[in-house]
């Protein structure tokens, strides 16, 4: 007889009151059961040793130990929870998937953060991710652009505005 499936459970780290408010109604919307809160990542790691959540929300910038720091503890151990970073910018981005965050989102930015919630519930629930790897990561198109190309436009459009330019200034 198989086990029932494991509930989709999440415990939310966010010391900022407002935004834990307006952060948890997405958790719930998203589908999962918000099993905790913590005011700070040591607290968080604390909860998550006890509670084993299937995932944390974790807010970045906080007092004492960041999230970004707290994130190999969160990480480590049989069954780890998926992470999921609230960073107020995407300086963090590279260094909190390199350490196994599901994904990074901007302070703020609910529909990115339910669209987040959402990949992640598939994810738990079948295994299987539906979303491509610049979504997951917050990284926008600028990250991958050839700034080569970019600079070449940019004299090219220099020029224009200078006029042309005749035979005898190009000797």
């Amino acid at each position: 007889m198989p086990l029932p499936p494991r509930p989709l459970t999440l415990l939310l780290c966010e010391p900022d009151p407002w935004s834990e408010r307006a952060t948890r109604q997405t958790i719930e919307d998203a589908g999962f059961a918000l099993v905790g809160t913590a005011r700070n990542a040591a607290e968080a790691i604390q909860i998550c040793e006890y509670l084993t959540p299937s995932a944390v929300v974790l807010a970045n910038e906080q007092f004492g130990m960041s999230g970004l720091e707290a994130l190999p503890e969160l990480r480590r151990g049989d069954g780890p929870p998926e992470v999921v970073l609230i960073s107020i910018d995407e300086t963090p981005v590279r260094v909190a998937m390199e350490q196994g965050a599901f994904g990074v989102t901007r302070r703020g930015d609910l529909e990115h953060l339910a669209g987040l919630l959402a990949d992640l519930r598939t994810l738990l629930e079948t295994g299987e991710r539906r979303q491509t790897p610049d979504r997951r990561s917050g990284l926008d198109r600028r990250e991958a652009q050839d700034w080569s190309k970019v600079l070449r436009e940019r004299r090219s459009g220099e020029e224009r505005r200078q006029g042309p330019r005749r035979a005898d200034e190009l000797r």
